[in-house]
């Protein structure tokens, strides 16, 4: 008798893209309208692509109407993989702004895809003018994850009015949050703490957290310059890892 296969668990919603000459010349490339719109809770101003061996590469989102082009860095990820015409790249949805990828040449066969100690531009991080300050930072340039994350570097205002402010290229996210955020550090340990949003339309939102952040870094011991890499797990858990010099 064959053994069965266990089929309960649906495979994540995807879709594929053939490089077409037009997406070469215009160095962007159009995710598919229908998934757009049956996903476009999750997509934020930016995603996240996963390739195999674990880069992770942060790409720019322009948006215009229903669409939504792979913008800012997409050229320099197909400059890095060699991606050239009849090119056939599939796509699979990992979570808030997070996609896994593999390549196909047009032979139908899988690239070899470089290593990481060959990316100039992969990493979560992926910020312009981020400068070095010792063991720290290095620990945040090493940091790999597969689901949203922004960093925090420890600094006075931190600690005087005990409050964080919050990037703003996270708004879609952080608009739909709850009040108040279980932060958990890689003990399992959590703090309750609120998010504050002034959110105002023709002006730029701002969250912060705020009541409970203060308790966080003084139970963590932490100090300026430390940094922090936050993880969005789901709504209401955020993750972090502390790094420290």
């Amino acid at each position: 008798m064959a053994a069965q296969t266990n089929s309960d668990e649906a495979p994540s919603p995807g879709f594929f893209k053939v490089v077409l000459p037009r997406a070469l010349q215009a160095k962007k490339l159009m995710i598919p309208i229908k998934f757009v719109r049956a996903h476009s809770n999750l997509f934020m101003d930016f995603v996240n692509l996963i390739v195999p061996n674990g880069q992770s590469w942060k790409i720019g989102l322009a948006k215009s109407d229903d669409q939504i082009h792979f913008d800012k860095n997409w050229q320099e990820f197909m400059q890095h993989f060699s991606i050239q015409k009849e090119y056939f790249l599939t796509f699979r949805l990992k979570g808030i702004s997070t996609l896994k990828v593999r390549i196909f040449n047009p032979s139908g066969c899988e690239i070899c895809y470089p290593s990481v100690e060959t990316t100039s531009a992969c990493k979560t991080k992926l910020e312009e003018g981020e400068c070095s300050h010792g063991k720290a930072m290095q620990g945040w340039r090493n940091f790999r994850t597969e689901v949203p994350c922004f960093k925090l570097t420890m600094q006075t205002y931190h600690f005087k009015h005990r409050i964080a402010h919050l990037p703003t290229e996270f708004g879609p996210i952080l608009k739909k949050a709850p009040e108040h955020i279980n932060l958990q550090t890689s003990k399992g340990q959590k703090w309750r703490v609120r998010l504050g949003k002034q959110v105002a339309e023709r002006k730029y939102d701002r969250f912060r957290l705020g009541n409970g952040w203060g308790e966080f870094v003084d139970d963590n011991h932490m100090s300026i310059g430390d940094v922090c890499a936050i993880e969005i797990i789901n709504d209401n858990l955020w993750k972090v890892t502390i790094f420290r010099d």
